[in-house]
């Protein structure tokens, strides 16, 4: 009897454990940025499989910087390849400090931790890789202090 219960209890959680977790992430690539240098020839490069083309994606940047960053932002042109060859370009800034100057990141060893999500419920027309390129887009050919770059994509469990 003892046994049945525990047994009964144990699937229980497993399977409330299991129906909790709607989100997964589907790709996860991260670029360290030599010597935390990031030049206008250092193009990142990420490319993913969409199987599913009724479902909700979140896409997430990441970027870890020194504390000695010396702008509050970061220009970038993010380019988007779909399967069947279409591309589309457009320049994305991220606000990587406040207007005081404090940095919205979170502390995270010699640095701060930058998270956003640049597509919110996003989804995909095409079944196929999908490829994203992004590229500092700032006035310096030579961007000092950016130590890495990740992209995130996430299917939120949800349906269009």
């Amino acid at each position: 009897m003892k046994n049945t219960i525990l047994a009964a209890l144990f699937l229980v959680t497993f399977l409330f454990l299991t129906a909790c977790g709607k989100e997964k992430t589907i790709f996860e690539k991260e670029y360290p940025i030599q010597n935390s240098t990031w030049t206008y020839a250092d193009t990142l490069k990420f490319a993913f499989d969409i199987t599913d083309t009724t479902a909700l994606y979140d896409i997430v940047v990441h970027i870890k910087h020194k504390p000695d960053y010396g702008f509050q932002n970061l220009y970038t042109r993010i380019h988007t390849q779909f399967p069947k060859g279409d591309r589309r370009s457009q320049t994305l800034n991220f606000d990587l400090a406040d207007n005081t100057g404090k940095w919205v990141g979170k502390k995270s060893g010699s640095g701060y931790n930058f998270e956003v999500k640049i597509q919110n419920n996003a989804f995909f027309n095409q079944i196929g890789q999908h490829t994203i390129v992004l590229e500092q887009l700032m006035r310096v050919e030579s961007l000092v202090g950016i130590e890495k770059i990740s992209l995130e994509v996430v299917n939120k469990g949800d349906k269009k």
